[in-house]
């Protein structure tokens, strides 16, 4: 049953992509499949962490999540108690973000069911800091130097729940360093780290930055099938929205009568599909890191759903004509690019959900959906 009411679900969200109680029985289902989830490949791991984690008379480099988990015992909840209000909080998180910044919030929500979402329900605390930031996201949007230090704090208190968020903090560039400045430092340090990493350099600098051992660890490691993955995978999606970018300008227009509400949803879209834009050349700098583990891949993967966001953005819209054949003209036009559009989101969903959730599907998507406390 739980296999049918998800998949249900998600086609849904992507035929009604507006639908405001669609996107509410999308989050609940996700919570659902979330929070009262009893077994998956890493729930003891995290069980046993949420009843040794009281202590805090030891320094910790997640000390941040020690603290919530130190909260929830004080509180006398067991592991599963406690989880369900995490997964709630992270997921509102999430859902704050695409509310605010996506014209077809269904559509993102059935996207990130596709994609990282399974992923997420196995990774607590990865899941958190990545919730964190998609929230923290909008203070980068809304340019100033003081939403900047709001969105450097929220960078700092998620690494403190997983450490792989302090790559975060170099977002904020795009907010002080002109667009083909940005875009060319991100090009210079991509191809020299390619250069040096076998050196061994790039691995002492994240030693030197973590001082943890478990980086240490993965340090030594080289994995070309995860870099060939999601190396192609990140490399794909710079282009993809690159693109949509470009075309965006072309096919929205900013509406400057009428409705002053209606005037700032326009301007802060467009705001942030050009701080999306700038992110994901910045995320190109730590491709060189999936050579070395693919465990490194969270730090793309966390950021997904913003991704989903501005594609959800990027569907033309309509235009006024004069004529009768100019009006069937830009329909047939509109609805091929649309229909184009739609292919893409999909392909690039199922790609990720087939390597990522479905490759390990005796680990992941299975274990999620069958062990559930309320079924």
């Amino acid at each position: 049953m739980t296999y049918l009411i998800t998949i249900i679900l998600c086609i849904s969200g992507l035929v009604w992509k507006k639908s405001k109680i669609l996107f509410m029985l999308l989050l609940v289902w996700m919570w659902i499949l979330f929070g009262w989830n009893t077994d998956n490949v890493d729930y003891a791991n995290y069980v046993y962490l949420y009843n040794t984690e009281p202590s805090l008379t030891e320094f910790n480099y997640e000390f941040g999540y020690r603290l919530i988990c130190a909260a929830g015992n004080m509180l006398g909840l067991e592991y599963q108690q406690f989880l369900i209000p995490i997964s709630a909080i992270g997921l509102i998180l999430i859902a704050s973000t695409i509310k605010k910044y996506s014209e077809n919030p269904c559509y993102v929500l059935s996207l990130y069911l596709i994609t990282t979402f399974f992923v997420n329900v196995i990774q607590i605390r990865s899941f958190l800091a990545s919730a964190i930031i998609i929230f923290a996201i909008r203070y980068l949007v809304e340019r100033s130097k003081v939403n900047n230090i709001i969105y450097v704090t929220f960078t700092l208190i998620a690494s403190t729940i997983h450490f792989s968020a302090l790559f975060y903090l170099a977002f904020v560039f795009i907010t002080i360093i002109k667009k083909k400045l940005l875009i060319g430092m991100a090009l210079f340090v991509s191809v020299c780290s390619y250069f040096i990493w076998d050196s061994g350099v790039v691995q002492q600098l994240m030693i030197n930055l973590t001082n943890i051992e478990k980086v240490a660890n993965w340090s030594l490691g080289q994995n070309v099938n995860s870099y060939l993955f999601n190396g192609a995978i990140q490399v794909a999606t710079l282009i993809l929205v690159s693109r949509y970018a470009q075309v965006f300008e072309k096919e929205r227009v900013l509406k400057t009568e009428g409705n002053h509400n209606q005037l700032i949803v326009r301007e802060s879209l467009h705001n942030y599909i050009n701080a999306i834009s700038l992110i994901n050349w910045i995320m190109l700098t730590c491709t060189v890191l999936y050579l070395i583990d693919g465990t490194f891949s969270r730090i793309f993967t966390g950021v997904v759903p913003l991704n989903l966001i501005f594609f959800s953005n990027t569907f033309p819209e309509f235009k006024l004509c004069h004529s009768k054949s100019a009006i069937k003209r830009e329909i047939r036009d509109t609805q091929n690019k649309i229909l184009s559009r739609y292919l893409i989101h999909i392909i690039y969903a199922v790609i990720i959900f087939s390597y990522t959730v479905l490759a390990y599907a005796d680990l992941t998507i299975i274990p999620i959906l069958e062990n559930n406390s309320l079924f």
